[in-house]
């Protein structure tokens, strides 16, 4: 016998609603942690400390016990290692820079007699004067410096021959030149009193005693 159709339209809402609902019968999702309750676990959770071992809430920024952030960064530069590599290289570099000043300071330049052969004495004479009324014997002549280093304070000394090449007299006091470019050659004069009679002093030869770098500081 068949249904009236009335009553059919009355059922198919029904229907429908028991087909939906043995669709969604299956397990259910898990629902997702809003924003509130992730904030509330972090806050819970424990962590520990890079800088000090102690255990420190989830969220914190700062421990409350040794006062170091929690980044890499904070870590790195508050850890006591940090502290005597920035010391070390502090110090190497102030001694390098005192060390540098030091040397350059007290730089004696360098060592004349190395660089003695290349200071030559050229067109060497004899003359003869009078100062204040004493007699006196006076060597000139012209320095060449091969050298690339300037010279001054160069000190000279006189000898003095006769014509048999004889060693007749001698000028101690030598001859202080201001300077002597590198490359360069400069005209000196050695002067002393005569002693003997013009005639023993034939020839003179003149020697380089000694010399200080231009650039030397003492």
């Amino acid at each position: 016998m068949s249904t009236p159709r009335h009553q059919r339209k009355h059922e198919e809402p029904q229907s429908r609603c028991s087909a939906f609902a043995s669709e969604n019968t299956g397990p259910r999702m898990a629902r997702i942690p809003d924003r509130k309750e992730r904030h509330m676990t972090k806050t819970y959770e424990q962590k520990t400390c890079g800088m000090c071992g102690m255990e420190i809430p989830g969220m914190a920024r700062k421990c409350p016990y040794c006062h170091v952030f929690q980044n890499r960064f904070s870590r790195a530069t508050g850890h006591p290692l940090f502290g005597i590599s920035i010391g070390l290289v502090a110090f190497v570099a102030i001694t390098s820079v005192y060390g540098g000043l030091m040397q350059r300071m007290f730089d004696r330049g360098e060592d004349f007699q190395r660089y003695a052969d290349q200071i030559s004495v050229h067109d060497v004479r004899i003359e003869f004067g009078q100062l204040e009324g004493e007699p006196t014997v006076v060597v000139l002549g012209r320095l060449k410096n091969r050298s690339d280093i300037g010279w001054e304070d160069v000190k000279l000394l006189g000898e003095f021959y006769d014509a048999d090449g004889d060693l007749v007299d001698v000028s101690h006091r030598g001859c202080l030149m201001y300077h002597v470019p590198a490359g360069g050659e400069v005209a000196f004069k050695i002067s002393r009193g005569r002693e003997f009679p013009e005639s023993r002093y034939a020839t003179a030869r003149v020697k380089v005693l000694s010399a200080k770098d231009t650039r030397a500081r003492w």
